[in-house]
């Protein structure tokens, strides 16, 4: 085997050993919410730089790139009251939420 091939090789199990890890960081950099009245959400909208998508059952998004508390008053602030929600995996406290919908619309 020559030197190339076997840097192409090592290269190529390098980025299949690590396919595994960068998606599970997406996931746990994501965030979720659902609202009070979770039929007044649009079906998209932009807040933070971060594409939401909504639906019946609530919002999502790929990534944020603010603190939960932050977020969650922005997403309060913009569509109202927020009955649950989880960024990077960790759902927000009841008292966090009460926080977050002080700002509510």
């Amino acid at each position: 085997m020559s030197p190339k091939t076997i840097a192409s090789t090592f290269a190529a199990l390098a980025i299949i050993a690590t396919a595994p890890l960068a998606y599970s960081q997406s996931q746990a950099s994501g965030a979720r919410f659902s609202l009070i009245e979770q039929s007044s959400a649009p079906k998209k909208i932009v807040i933070r730089d971060a594409l939401w998508i909504c639906g019946e059952n609530g919002c999502a998004t790929a990534k944020v790139n603010s603190r939960a508390e932050i977020v969650c008053k922005t997403v309060a602030r913009k569509l109202g009251r927020i009955a649950s929600m989880t960024v990077a995996g960790v759902a927000l406290s009841d008292t966090q939420l009460e926080k977050c919908n002080v700002k509510a619309k």
